[in-house]
């Protein structure tokens, strides 16, 4: 699933609150509104069945970049092209389907935040398209020349995963670097068995 909301955009998520009715659900809400101050990326680690896009949400909309764009991606299930397209953009004709230019959602929602559900199941190749981003502020549309974006148009990635990162870092299957990035901030969510489920309003 993709979307993703600017100025100029309706909302396409609903207005989010967390329901915090027990210490645990407390002390993510706390730990998010911490993350939401800084402007490092950000590692939500939880269960299955848990919402972490409303984690995300809540860090985005408490964060100064709240009036910027706010996007969501989920990784899973979707081969390399699809992930690229979304994120980086692709030129007419660059592959067949592709009957126009298309920004990515890194320039959708410039100066503001995505979301990237499940990213320990992206391959080892987008990762390292995702890592050069982070690094150098540099990406490349499929089928066309690198983009560069200004720093004040840098976005500020979310991610989440539901399997360690550690151990697929020290597989080999994640790369280390990019580990590294984005778990600057980590967060982990309980799973329902242990607090309420986190759920939109």
């Amino acid at each position: 699933m993709i979307s993703h909301s600017t100025a100029d955009w309706p909302q396409t998520v609903p207005p989010i609150r967390v329901v915090d009715t027990r210490e645990t659900q407390r002390r993510v809400e706390r730990q998010a509104h911490l993350a939401a101050r800084g402007y490092a990326n950000v590692l939500i680690t939880n269960e299955r069945g848990v919402d972490p896009a409303a984690v995300a949400r809540l860090i985005h909309d408490h964060s100064d970049r709240a009036a910027r764009g706010f996007a969501t991606l989920t990784c899973e299930g979707l081969p390399d092209l699809l992930v690229e397209s979304a994120l980086f953009g692709h030129m007419q004709g660059s592959f067949p389907g592709a009957y126009r230019d298309k920004p990515g959602l890194l320039e959708s929602v410039p100066g503001g935040t995505i979301f990237l559900d499940e990213v320990g199941t992206l391959s080892v190749r987008t990762q390292g398209r995702l890592l050069r981003y982070l690094e150098t502020g540099e990406y490349l549309r499929i089928g066309g020349s690198p983009v560069r974006m200004p720093p004040w148009h840098g976005v500020r990635v979310v991610a989440s995963t539901t399997g360690s990162l550690d151990a697929r870092a020290a597989a080999g299957l994640f790369l280390n670097d990019l580990y590294i990035r984005l778990s600057v901030h980590r967060l982990p969510v309980p799973p329902r068995s242990a607090a309420p489920a986190w759920r939109r309003q």
